[in-house]
């Protein structure tokens, strides 16, 4: 029998290493390729592979880390496997994982999901890593596993809960807030209204006087928690932040809150304009100037810098809040003890301090917070232990400015309806208005306000309008009342507006507002500016 004449197709031999031997392949050249080729082409996928693969002896040592092990750790494979495993490991998770590892080690634990655990790296870097192993133990007593670098992730969801951890708290303040505005209003309506029936000698002046006073400083702590939640009503205007940084640090010298602290500014001669409310931002910057002047007690250095930055894809995405495009940046910069890991995501939350009793309310750097917020900005703090603190604090640069000015003249003429469903804001309210010669109707509501209107529209001049009221709100009571009445005066009052609603009403055609809670005279002011 003749031999079989051989073809070009099986003199093609597979090379060891070679992923596709040849252009045909059959069952026959299948079976011939080399264990050694098969091999090299999977140790190939684990080498490459997204995660960081490696195996432990059962003492704990490396074997065979793939590439993306050496680019998690820092550490090449030569030198990884003269490390014990425990020694990549946080103080934090020794204990843990070493009872973990001994118990896979007798077979008493089967893994079943991975964990998350904190890894050193090389210089000690600190990051966050999935930790996933196999089910499988081979039998030779080699353990296989593989980590995940989640550190990036990590940070980024820790900010999202920051972020929306903040927005519930400002939430929260704001409601509690606007009930703590009425009371107060109600106070300080009283107080002012009372004032004038007593002579300066008498006693009762005395006590109205203290009531006056307490009530105030409450107003000024809901003015800081408002701030905070961005419920405060801003003016703001084109202004050179340049020169609200130099001014504030002109304050802070005046007042001697810097003694034995060194400042050094690092402004540019170029204007930086931006659209802020002045007092607000300077009050939010001597606030941060405070803080760390409290956490330089022994002296230090303060630096502050100003300039102009363009926020990128990047920087945006691990900064929440914050959109490309151009910011001004002001930086603050202390040489004092830092602040501690573990403390710094909570810095910013109301009544949260660090000091002593007595030595600070919390809410400096809430108040701070809330400013820049309400400025569509946003404050982020570094520090470490021993290395200072820097505040940056982003606001967006203005594209365009806007002024504007008014005069005020007192008078006491025209009729007002106030609707109102406090009662004691109500009554306070309509008592001063009385007595500086308006004639007022008063209604609980928006749907008594609507009806008394519908008998009485004609002879209304301006109607002083709630927001935040039982069965129909300011904003749907202010339309209806447009309906009815295309020119009507609308001056708003009200203790903070959510979600942006000032815009709504000054599109509308309200006039003004009024910031709960408010005296005699600047109730007065504020109605006079519009009647007249």
């Amino acid at each position: 029998m003749d031999k079989p004449k051989k073809t070009e197709d099986s003199k093609i031999k597979n090379n060891p290493g070679d992923i596709n031997p040849g252009k045909k392949s059959n069952k026959k050249s299948a079976s011939q390729t080399s264990p050694f080729t098969q091999n090299q082409r999977y140790y190939y996928l684990y080498q490459h592979a997204t995660d960081g693969l490696f195996i432990l002896n059962y003492d704990g040592y490396f074997r065979d880390p793939n590439k993306m092990c050496e680019r998690i750790t820092g550490y090449s494979k030569k030198k990884l496997e003269k490390i014990h495993f425990s020694d990549l490991l946080a103080a934090k998770e020794k204990r843990f994982i070493c009872y973990y590892f001994e118990l896979i080690k007798k077979r008493q634990l089967i893994p079943r999901e991975e964990i998350q655990i904190e890894i050193l790296a090389k210089n000690n870097t600190p990051k966050v890593v999935d930790l996933h192993i196999l089910n499988a133990i081979f039998e030779e007593g080699l353990i296989q596993a593989s980590i995940r670098d989640v550190t990036e992730k990590k940070k980024l969801q820790e900010l999202l809960i920051n972020s929306q951890r903040m927005e519930c708290l400002g939430k929260l303040v704001n409601e509690v807030s606007h009930k703590f505005n009425d009371i107060l209003t109600a106070i300080l309506g009283s107080s002012s209204y009372l004032r004038p029936a007593f002579g300066e000698e008498e006693e009762a002046f005395k006590y109205i006087e203290a009531i006056h006073k307490s009530a105030s400083m409450g107003v000024d702590l809901v003015s800081q928690l408002m701030a905070f939640g961005s419920g405060q009503k801003f003016h703001p205007r084109l202004i050179d932040i340049n020169i609200v940084v130099k001014e504030t640090i002109k304050l802070m010298h005046s007042k001697h809150l810097l003694n034995r602290i060194e400042v050094v500014s690092d402004i540019p001669e170029d204007p930086l304009p931006i659209q802020i409310d002045k007092h607000q931002i300077m009050h939010a910057l001597m606030n941060i100037c405070h803080n760390a002047k409290d956490a330089m007690e022994k002296g230090g250095l303060l630096t502050i810098s100003t300039k102009k930055v363009n926020i990128n894809d990047d920087f945006s995405l691990q900064n929440i809040g914050l959109r490309d495009g151009y910011y001004i940046n002001v930086r603050i910069t202390d040489t004092g003890m830092g602040i501690e890991e573990k403390t710094l995501p909570y810095i910013f939350d109301p009544f949260f301090t660090t000091k002593d009793v007595g030595k600070g309310q919390g809410l400096g750097l809430s108040v701070a917070y809330g400013i820049f917020k309400a400025h569509q900005g946003t404050i982020i703090a570094k520090s470490a232990i021993r290395q200072g603190t820097v505040f940056d604090i982003f606001l967006p640069a203005p594209s365009r400015s806007s002024t504007s000015s008014s005069k005020f003249i007192m008078r006491g003429e025209g009729t007002i309806m106030v609707v109102e469903d406090e009662e004691l804001v109500r009554r306070i309210t309509i008592n001063i208005l009385e007595r500086s010669g308006f004639k007022v109707i008063c209604a609980e509501d928006g749907e008594e306000a609507l009806e008394l209107f519908k008998e009485k529209g004609d002879s209304i001049d301006l109607i002083i309008l709630d927001v935040i009221m039982p069965r129909m709100d300011g904003m749907e009571t202010f339309k209806e009342l447009k309906i009815l009445k295309k020119d009507i005066r609308v001056l708003v009052s009200t203790g903070y507006l959510p979600n942006n609603m000032s815009t709504e009403f000054l599109k509308g055609g309200a006039l003004g507002f009024i910031q709960k809670p408010y005296t005699a005279m600047e109730l007065l002011k504020s109605v006079s500016k519009i009647i007249n």
